[in-house]
């Protein structure tokens, strides 16, 4: 009773502290508004809503922090407002690339050979500067720095993409499928125990291994180490991410306190 009174405390201080947001400038293209309490140095949680057309995720990431405490981190392109691919430009040379495929050399060569026709004349200036990029925005998520903290991102899909829990499935990876559920909707973690935790729950599960190296933030955690969970909708379903989270975080919580909390 006494650890549950003392975690009834620690929520509804963290509900009362300020919302206060921060932006830093990575370069000309991206920013990265950073949210936080005022007065929460707890870094039990990263969100990160990574791609700046995901109108959802980023409300999810925001309700998120205000909830749980934590810090935020949404991305900004600044050179294509709204957009999720980001224009670089320097000079003569420009170039197209997407956020969450630069954190390997890989998934920066794979990217940039998406979306740029003239890759082979931009290639080496534009891999270069990528590789700095992906360090300054992994040193300013703090991943390294609080290496026992949740990574969680925030992601929204479209109904005609292939992205799904059965995508996974056909990938050979470990999943949970839930029918009748939307397997559009479902949650990606790394941590083979909150894996099987979050199997009990009613909610699509994918056990991700980082089998495949295209770049991705949820890569790079895996590789090293880090904790990573990604809650992916269908975009259109703020509430149904909303829910999701919610779930995840109780199942956290219930892992580090020992007892079932059931968090606003």
């Amino acid at each position: 009773m006494k650890i549950i009174f003392n975690f009834v405390v620690i929520i509804f201080f963290l509900i009362s502290l300020r919302l206060e947001s921060g932006i830093v400038n990575i370069d000309n293209s991206l920013s990265i508004e950073i949210i936080e309490k005022k007065g929460d140095i707890s870094n039990r949680f990263i969100f990160v809503a990574i791609h700046n057309n995901e109108r959802d995720a980023i409300k999810t990431l925001r309700l998120a922090v205000e909830n749980y405490g934590g810090k935020g981190f949404i991305f900004i392109n600044r050179s294509r407002p709204g957009q999720r691919i980001i224009r670089v430009k320097k000079g003569r040379v420009s170039f197209l690339y997407d956020p969450n495929r630069i954190f390997s050399l890989e998934g920066i060569i794979e990217t940039l050979k998406y979306y740029n026709s003239h890759f082979y004349y931009i290639k080496n200036y534009a891999i270069k500067y990528l590789r700095k990029i992906s360090v300054m925005i992994i040193k300013e998520l703090g991943i390294v720095q609080n290496s026992n903290s949740y990574i969680i991102s925030l992601h929204n899909n479209i109904k005609t993409s292939d992205l799904s829990v059965k995508l996974f499935e056909r990938s050979k990876y470990k999943v949970i499928i839930k029918k009748p559920l939307e397997s559009k909707n479902f949650v990606l973690v790394n941590d083979k125990k909150l894996f099987e935790r979050l199997s009990e729950l009613d909610i699509n599960v994918v056990f991700f291994q980082g089998k495949y190296n295209d770049g991705s933030l949820g890569y790079f955690c895996t590789k090293n180490n880090y904790k990573y969970i990604n809650i992916e909708t269908r975009f259109g379903e703020f509430e149904k991410q909303v829910e999701i989270l919610k779930k995840v975080i109780n199942k956290i919580y219930e892992d580090m306190y020992d007892y079932y909390f059931y968090v606003i």
